[in-house]
């Protein structure tokens, strides 16, 4: 145990975590987990001295309270006017930033939030919510699995949770004297990746045969179980044969098999919801309760904010954390409809593309300088605290959102306000919300 103090000097004792504190059901065992490199070296951009040290205005050095003065009465006259605005960001974690931005948007009624990725997961949720009602990512376990079939879903490389699939996977890949099974592998791609080097029968398709991959694993999962079979083209050669084989061991494992595909098309993702359910994978290997929350972006609201802003109906763009200017699809189609936005704001924390084209850059704190909070899954909360003081006179994004919509509360005590009326009644482990 340590004894430490409060911001306010109030002494704590931390009971070191153990595996007393962990239970297969419980939130907690996920803070088992690792770091991928990236996360690792993201330390140093802390020190990058090229990031933005103050606010500008189009292009030049100004103070805080002068972009702040600015900021503020051009929203104030904007939602007079009823002037539409929008919030720009990635998928946020934060759930305190998200009320944020609903009171934001209570603050300024015209205004909406859009999700943009530059990879989007968003054919997974819609398929989702067709088949249950939910539009959510589900949450995978691997580790429940004794059969695996992936058709371009690079798992433990780059799809949608990497580090947490890899910890998952390899319980199952380390035979001992206690664990006398591996589980079994199969792997469709268009290329090679890490996942595809680790299976154990590998296959090569054409990007354009991923949904007939996936059709092709219905029709002969359906065909082994009695179910109606679906038309469509038919794979040959390797691949077919694959298929066959990991429909087989699919369905003589069932309950404990996991299909995943690395589609964004809805109607692939429909199928493959199809295949997991006639493999009563639903439960075990794949769970809708304790979704995914880091990947909420939607194809479509950002299409419609980027016609929005070529037709002069968007007064204001605030922009924070994302940078589609750069890397977006239509990176040059969106740097041109900024352009036709009167009032843009860059929160980013970086002079990205997209902060280059905003009128007022007003830099985030890096997130090792910041408070906030995450919650990468359903019923999963987690507190960051800064590690150094702001090296810079940068300001944490939420804090600038306060003062534009004249709450005088600081980010800290925003954040954990918002801890003690919603995090701390959904738990019954602390008695008060101090501790």
């Amino acid at each position: 145990p340590v004894l430490v103090k409060t911001r306010d000097g109030r002494p704590i004792k931390i009971e070191p975590l153990t595996s007393k504190h962990i239970s297969a059901d419980s939130p907690n065992r996920y803070l088992f987990g690792g770091t991928s490199a990236r996360a690792q070296a993201s330390v140093l951009s802390l020190y990058d001295n090229s990031r933005p040290q103050q606010p500008s205005i189009t292009g030049k050095k100004a103070t805080w309270e002068i972009a702040d003065t600015e900021i503020r009465n051009r929203l104030i006259e904007a939602k007079t006017k009823g002037g539409s605005m929008v919030i720009l960001t990635p998928t946020l974690l934060s759930p305190s930033t998200k009320q944020l931005i609903a009171d934001f948007i209570m603050a300024y009624p015209a205004a909406k939030h859009v999700v943009y990725d530059p990879i989007s997961y968003s054919g997974i949720a819609i398929a989702n919510e067709r088949n249950f009602g939910k539009h959510v990512v589900p949450g995978y376990h691997f580790e429940n699995a004794g059969v695996i079939v992936s058709i371009n879903a690079d798992f433990l490389g780059t799809w949608i949770s990497p580090v947490e699939y890899t910890r998952q996977y390899v319980q199952n890949r380390k035979v001992s004297a206690t664990q006398t099974k591996m589980s079994r592998h199969y792997h469709l791609e268009s290329r090679l990746s890490l996942t595809g080097s680790n299976a154990d029968k590998r296959a090569v398709i054409k990007p354009s045969e991923e949904a007939t991959a996936v059709v092709a694993l219905y029709n002969k999962i359906a065909g082994l179980t009695g179910a109606a079979a679906l038309t469509g083209a038919q794979l040959t050669g390797k691949a077919e044969k694959v298929i066959a084989q990991a429909a087989e061991d699919l369905v003589a494992s069932k309950g404990k098999g996991l299909v995943v595909a690395g589609s964004n098309d809805p109607n692939v993702q429909v199928v493959v919801n199809a295949i997991n359910n006639m493999l009563g994978s639903y439960g075990t290997t794949i769970s809708l309760g304790r979704n995914s929350n880091t990947h909420q972006s939607s194809n479509k609201d950002m299409q419609l904010l980027m016609d929005d802003m070529n037709k002069g109906a968007i007064n204001t763009l605030i922009v924070y954390g994302a940078n589609p200017a750069y890397d977006h699809a239509d990176a040059k189609g969106f740097s041109e409809a900024i352009k036709k936005v009167e009032t843009t704001i860059s929160l980013n924390d970086r002079s990205d593309e997209t902060s280059a084209l905003c009128r007022y850059h007003c830099p985030d704190h890096h997130y090792l300088e910041s408070w906030n909070d995450a919650s990468p899954k359903a019923g999963l909360f987690t507190m960051c605290q800064p590690v150094i003081w702001p090296l810079f006179q940068t300001r944490q994004a939420q804090d600038s959102l306060l003062r534009w919509m004249g709450n005088t509360d600081d980010y800290y005590t925003y954040i954990k306000n918002y801890w003690v009326k919603n995090v701390y009644p959904s738990q019954s482990t602390y008695s008060d919300s101090q501790s």
